[in-house]
């Protein structure tokens, strides 16, 4: 397979092909030029040899001349018969070559010459380069200038007799000139004659020669070079096609051979690659230090980084900083030594987002044997870790459990039970696997429960409910019951799943709980619920008897002042010791509550007239006034009474109930420590409450509501998870705040709550969006819900819409309702709170313990948190009843699997109670007072950027 080149490749391919050509021309140029050098250098050498040969003949022609000259000029000299010389020198002329010939008197002056017009000169005058001194025996020399052969002889002469040797000086020097160019030239034209002749055998010879080198070594060069080429630019099938023994053609084989290996080795390395891109494993190559060199596709989709991104970063990008440093010790340790290391780190994301990774480091070496990088395989794990340990926690869960599960096959055969199960029934997995439930049936049960069970199962697939079953040492006990099927793919039963909890200690703490719901903590009497029941039996006997029903509303004076002196403790038990008197002075069939704080209620039943109940007010307040000694304290206490009759005050509890109160603030702004009888005076009270009814009839269309907010807190981080959104209302006269506790009651009663209530919801959703506008986190806000819109239609929809309306999630809408409101229809209250649920609305039940609630039904409700009145937090760190009751709170939440929410938290003893019995948040002064939105947002801005 051929794989294209790169457009860059292409672009480069002419330069190369270029200096290709290039090279296949220099050869042959090369053989030209050295042929063509070779005749020059041949030529050259012919002349050069040549020209000595002349030189030389005319050195040897000139000195046998002068040998003769010189015995001759040596006598003319001695006879002093220049002439002679002259005549001898002038027939030199004849001969071609011989250019100049001259005798010098050995000072410089020319006696004879073979031109006779040199005589008398002077021989530098003549020629400046022949003046050159003359060693011994004569010297001969090639003139630079002229190309000429200059010989110089001394010529001795001895004077005859009579001649003067002033004329005749004993030592001649005879110079002989002459010009090799006609020789030369003669010489130069045989040459070149030779020369062309040659030529053409050295044509001949380099055609062939040529030819040779063209089909031997060009030719097969070129097609090496070009396979060379192809290769270079990622052909992978380029073969040279160059064979043979000699130098060229194994170098052909050779390269050939490399190719197909190559071209092997390529097309392993490309599955190899195509195997490593296309891996949904992560693949990194790094050098010895961990810089990333390579990184595959799935890199990319696993961390989000891309290859750009990656190369040349180091590994440790992707750190979370979650893994130990002995992990990366233990691994670096390992692959700097040549081994391969496995292992799962927990990596970061680009995004942030941390993954586990499963990896394995192995290092690359050479062929050397040395490490040159490492290569990495990691794969996302996340899931499968997310997996094991979900199936850890289930099968921790299944083992820590209270409650007992236990697995029953298609026959109804144990094959499975977890420890709890053991604990509760006291039977151990070898005594039960194999066989049948039947073993734990306590006998207790209709005859026709188990059909009716077993009924549900078949048409429903599910079952829950309340049993009987019997332990292994013979006791029986009460259980709650979940039984449901497993079935396959083809929707066969395979096995049944069934959970159970004891329930004994629950019942008894719904009977304890009953009691608290019913009676007030701290002095054991009958609460507010259980009076209210008492009064509507009181009654309805009344009116059947045609008596009175008297209803004295007790509330101890200035017990605030004695609280704030002595401390709630001291105050507590103060409460107690009147709540003693109170009992110890009343009729066995007459009801004394506590409403709360100091306030006390006696009611009286089968009374007459009004006479014999103010006899007993009188005793009354004579058995409660007096010293108490509390802890070493002396305190006087007094009581206020207010007094209110059936039927002439009020025709059921709560009418009686209001009046009696109004009678009791009457006696207290008469002087306290006396009692008053509701009157016409009450009515004055009673046309305020109108005013009160009337303005709140249009404060809603006013504006005049507003919400403050009241944030709860996680207690284990102290940081505010969630708020309460509480309504407030100006006094539109005189601005002041209206006490909820005023004008939430009447709406109540005229139906104004709903609208109002509404608002609240739809104010505190528009609020949650403007947070979320301003880029505060999204927090859980609580709204309260009274009993009647609790019972009013249509309320899950109303709900929806305003969460709708604002876009804001039903898990941040948290929706506190009451106990009361919920046990008026529970039936019709779950059904409701379930739809709230599936909508995914938190729900909290508020004020838990000051009402009254069936466990049976606590246990149905779908509720996410139960708040503790602040009334039993208050002396939490201080009274242990109050004590005892919270934690069994707590206790029995944590068992429900709910949150517990503490209302009124006000101390550091408080919340360090709660902490200790792992209460999950409060609320409170200690914390924060509620406030308004604006002061709230400022509140909320300062926690989301801690």
């Amino acid at each position: 397979m051929t794989l294209r080149p790169s457009a860059r490749q292409r672009q480069q391919a002419p330069t190369t092909r270029l200096e290709f050509l290039s090279l296949r021309l220099l050869m042959p140029l090369a053989l030209l030029a050295l042929i063509v050098l070779g005749q020059l250098y041949t030529y050259e050498t012919v002349l050069e040899q040549d020209r000595l040969e002349i030189i030389t003949d005319l050195h040897r022609d000139q000195a046998i001349l002068a040998s003769r000259l010189k015995v001759s000029m040596a006598d003319a000299l001695r006879e002093g018969k220049l002439d002679d010389i002259r005549q001898q020198l002038a027939t030199l002329g004849n001969a071609p070559e011989i250019r100049l010939a001259l005798l010098e008197n050995g000072q410089g002056k020319v006696i004879a010459a073979m031109q006779s017009s040199m005589t008398g000169k002077d021989a530098a005058d003549i020629d400046a380069e022949a003046t050159l001194p003359v060693p011994p025996g004569g010297r001969t020399w090639l003139s630079p200038g002229r190309n000429l052969v200059l010989s110089a002889y001394p010529v001795l002469s001895i004077p005859a007799a009579g001649v003067s040797k002033q004329l005749s000086p004993p030592t001649h020097i005879l110079f002989i000139v002459s010009d090799p160019a006609p020789m030369l030239a003669e010489r130069a034209e045989l040459t070149q004659a030779w020369m062309k002749k040659t030529s053409w055998v050295a044509a001949a010879l380099f055609l062939f020669a040529w030819l040779l080198m063209h089909f031997l070594v060009s030719r097969r060069i070129g097609k090496l070079m070009q396979a060379v080429v192809e290769f270079e630019h990622g052909v992978t099938g380029a073969f040279s096609g160059v064979s043979g023994n000699d130098e060229i053609g194994r170098l052909g084989n050779t390269f050939d051979a490399m190719v197909r290996a190559h071209k092997h080795s390529s097309m392993k390395m490309l599955k190899l690659l195509q195997a490593v891109e296309q891996s949904a494993s992560s693949v990194i190559i790094t050098d010895l230090r961990g810089v990333i060199e390579y990184v595959n596709p799935a890199f990319t989709t696993i961390t989000g980084y891309t290859q750009e991104e990656a190369l040349g970063m180091k590994t440790s990008m992707l750190s979370a900083g979650k893994t130990p440093p002995e992990v990366y010790k233990e691994m670096w340790d390992t692959i700097a030594a040549g081994g391969t290391w496995r292992g799962e780190m927990l990596n970061r994301r680009k995004n942030s987002e941390l993954y586990w990774d499963s990896i394995t480091i192995s290092p690359v070496r050479d062929e050397r044997e040395e490490i040159t990088s490492f290569v990495a395989i990691q794969e996302d794990i996340t899931e499968r870790h997310a997996a094991e340990e979900k199936l850890m926690l289930n099968a921790h869960i299944l083992n820590s459990v209270n409650e007992g599960v236990a697995v029953t096959d298609a026959q109804q055969r144990f094959c499975f039970i977890n420890p709890a199960f053991t604990a509760i029934t006291g039977y151990t997995a070898e005594e039960v696997i194999g066989k049948s439930p039947k073993l734990l049936s306590s006998g207790l049960m209709e005859r026709t429960f188990y059909g009716k069970m077993w009924g549900n199962i078949s048409d429903s697939g599910r079952w829950q409910g309340e049993i009987i079953d019997r332990r292994k040492n013979g006791e029986s006990y009460p259980e709650w019951l979940s039984i449901s099927v497993l079935k396959d793919a083809q929707g066969t039963i395979t096995h049944f799943i069934s959970v159970f909890a004891d329930i004994s200690e629950r019942k008894a703490v719904e009977r304890r709980i009953t009691h608290m719901a019913q009676h007030d903590f701290l002095t054991g009497l009958p609460n507010r619920m259980l009076l209210l029941d008492r009064m509507a039996q009181a009654i309805s006997h009344a009116q059947r008897d045609g008596r009175r029903v008297a209803l004295m509303f007790l509330d101890l004076d200035k017990f605030k002042y004695i609280n704030d002196m002595l401390g709630h403790v001291i105050g507590d038990k103060l409460l107690q010791e009147v709540a003693g008197r109170i009992s110890r002075n009343s009729r066995s069939v007459d009801t004394v509550c506590r409403l709360g704080g100091d306030e006390f209620v006696l009611m009286l039943t089968n009374m007459e007239n009004a006479d014999d109940v103010s006899g007993i007010a009188a005793k009354l307040l004579e058995s409660v006034a007096g010293t108490c000694l509390i802890d070493g304290h002396e305190i006087e206490i007094t009581t206020s009474i207010g007094i209110a009759l059936f039927p002439d005050d009020g025709k059921d509890g709560s009418e009686l109930l209001r009046h009696a109160d109004a009678a009791m603030y009457h006696a207290k702004q008469n002087g306290r420590n006396n009692y008053h009888f509701f009157t016409s005076e009450m009515n004055r009270r009673a046309l305020e409450r109108m005013v009160i009814e009337k303005k709140l009839r249009h404060a809603l269309e006013r504006g005049e509501f507003a919400l403050h907010y009241q944030p709860q807190i996680d207690l284990s981080t102290g940081r505010m998870v969630g708020a309460e959104a509480l309504v407030r209302w100006a006094d539109p006269e005189n601005g002041e705040m209206i006490p909820p506790a005023r004008f939430i009651p009447i709406a109540e009663e005229n139906g104004m709550i709903a609208p109002i209530g509404e608002w609240v919801l739809r104010e505190a959703c528009r609020q949650m969006a403007e947070w979320r506008k301003m880029g505060m986190r999204e927090i859980p806000v609580s709204v309260n819900l009274s009993a009647v819109q609790f019972r009013q239609k249509g309320l899950g929809e109303n709900v929806r819409a305003i969460l709708h309306q604002y876009g804001i999630s039903p898990s941040n809408l948290e929706l506190e309702i009451t106990e009361t409101a919920v046990m008026q229809d529970a039936e019709a209250a779950i059904a409701l709170l379930k739809e709230m649920k599936d909508m995914g609305v938190r729900l909290a039940m508020d004020d838990f313990g000051t009402g009254y609630s069936s466990l049976s039904y606590l246990k149905q409700l779908p509720i996410d948190k139960l708040k503790i009145d602040q009334s039993f937090v208050r002396d939490i760190a201080h009274d242990p009843d109050d004590a005892a009751i919270v934690s069994t709170i707590i206790s029995m939440a944590r068992n429900l699997k709910l949150k517990v929410v503490a209302e009124g938290v006000e101390t550091n003893g408080q919340l360090t109670f709660l902490n200790q019995h792992g209460c999950d948040e409060g609320q409170g002064y200690y914390f924060a007072k509620p406030v308004p939105h604006d002061e709230f947002s400022v509140y909320f801005k300062r926690q989301f950027l801690v």
